[in-house]
């Protein structure tokens, strides 16, 4: 498997270069027919596997590592995504996205559990909820392009709001954070033919410990896709994404991770 993705990555890259390398020798190479818009807005329902561990310590207690897989039986829900890029010339994009995630699960706990200063014992019916609010507000611009695809460069600002919140008959306990994270990454986009491209980005990025006393941040987001080109307005798509956060907020702590398969569409102006 990872074999053929590392040469299709390799082969995308190629695309994406060849069309300005080509212009060096005087080649015209016009704009692909659906690059030549000003607005795309998209639509993308995801259904990613979840690897989800969280932990909040109590003002005496530590809190446990919770993992909301196998302690509660969280399985794959589909998430809406909700995309838009105005693209005010050729090589220059401003990009948001926002992406909603919600879990919410009963079970009869097996091990005692300490959350946020609350203690929940072995046996005890308990109910958890994970709110993962995710948003993203970019801009990309294109180092290269030609009528073959792109290579751009990619600065974005995420927004991570997570709350969490388990409780049972006895009582309930919830914790929050909210963790702003720069990245930098790249996108290649190659066209096999002038309906059909291939693109994948990458984006990540570490806070260093010295930006915040008290918050530590890691966020990675790859993303590999096919779009077929319905005509300059419309187009379909599908694809793999692999995202990460793992934060640490005062008392809180998480590691989060989504991936898996996606389909969705868009329209453009």
């Amino acid at each position: 498997m990872r074999i053929p993705l590392t040469s299709a990555l390799f082969g995308l890259l190629w695309l994406a270069w060849a069309a300005p390398a080509a212009a060096q020798f005087n080649i015209p190479s016009p704009v692909v027919p659906a690059e030549d818009y000003r607005v795309e807005v998209g639509l993308r329902l995801w259904t990613p596997t979840p690897e989800i561990s969280i932990a909040a310590d109590g003002s005496v207690v530590p809190g446990t590592d919770i993992n909301l897989i196998s302690e509660f039986g969280i399985e794959k829900v589909r998430f809406r995504e909700l995309r838009a890029e105005v693209k005010p010339s050729q090589r220059h994009k401003i990009r948001v996205a926002r992406v909603p995630i919600r879990y919410d699960a009963d079970a009869v706990i097996e091990r005692t559990l300490s959350f946020s200063g609350q203690t929940f014992t072995i046996g005890e019916p308990t109910h958890a909820e994970l709110d993962w609010d995710f948003w993203r507000f970019g801009y990309e611009m294109d180092v290269a392009s030609g009528s073959s695809g792109f290579i751009g460069a990619l600065v974005d600002l995420q927004y991570h709001r997570i709350d969490a919140l388990i409780s049972s008959p006895r009582g309930s306990a919830a914790a929050e954070a909210r963790a702003p994270v720069p990245t930098v990454g790249f996108i290649a986009r190659g066209y096999l033919a002038d309906s059909f491209s291939l693109t994948a980005e990458f984006s990540g990025f570490k806070v260093p410990d010295w930006i915040y006393d008290d918050a530590d941040a890691s966020v990675k987001d790859f993303d590999v896709y096919a779009t077929l080109h319905l005509g300059r307005n419309l187009g379909v798509q599908g694809g793999y994404r692999n995202m990460s956060a793992d934060y640490v907020v005062d008392e809180d702590r998480g590691n989060l991770k989504m991936k898996g398969y996606y389909v969705g569409g868009l329209l453009r102006f």
